[in-house]
């Protein structure tokens, strides 16, 4: 991946869907793209073309976008950035798939750690996580001993199976990544 970012563009990406659509394939298409662009933390513009006030924007991606070889015209999703025409779908997988999105889509990806990294932790609040991790663990394990004496065995095993994923829950509420 080029780490130049000088040479991107600084504008939004313009995602072309249709939310208006029969086609389910096409909708996970849309859907999936939407997800990898949110989680990689790239700046979008979602743009319905079936929508009525989008009359012009719908223009323009038929106007701009390639079709495929077979000649048909363009279908969404299709991808620009600023008036440059991008790709669609298959363009836009294979760039995940040869791990060149940013190329593709002609903006900087920030990776999982430069994101952690806008978000610093205080010293304190990384010092007290695995406290309160412990009192969470503590509390469920006394918690579970306190209903064994109290209901019958089936019933103990699947609080204490439960506890689980509540101090899992606690725990991330007070360690975020």
């Amino acid at each position: 991946m080029d780490n130049n970012l000088a040479s991107r563009q600084t504008g939004v990406v313009k995602f072309y869907v249709a939310n208006i659509c029969g086609n389910q394939h096409v909708k996970k298409l849309q859907i999936r793209a939407q997800m990898i662009m949110e989680s990689k933390g790239v700046a979008f513009e979602t743009i319905d073309i079936t929508a009525e006030e989008m009359e012009a924007e719908k223009k323009f991606m038929l106007e701009n976008a390639s079709p495929r070889a077979n000649g048909k015209i363009p279908v969404p999703p299709q991808f620009f950035n600023q008036d440059e025409y991008l790709g669609d779908y298959e363009d836009f997988a294979e760039a995940i798939e040869l791990n060149r999105l940013e190329d593709f889509l002609k903006v900087p990806i920030f990776d999982h750690e430069a994101r952690k990294a806008w978000r610093p932790y205080s010293n304190i609040e990384k010092s007290l996580s695995p406290i309160f991790m412990g009192v969470t663990i503590i509390l469920a394990v006394f918690l579970s001993y306190g209903i064994m004496s109290t209901f019958s065995m089936p019933l103990t095993l699947f609080l204490m199976i439960l506890s689980v994923p509540c101090t899992l829950l606690v725990f991330s509420l007070f360690y975020r990544k």
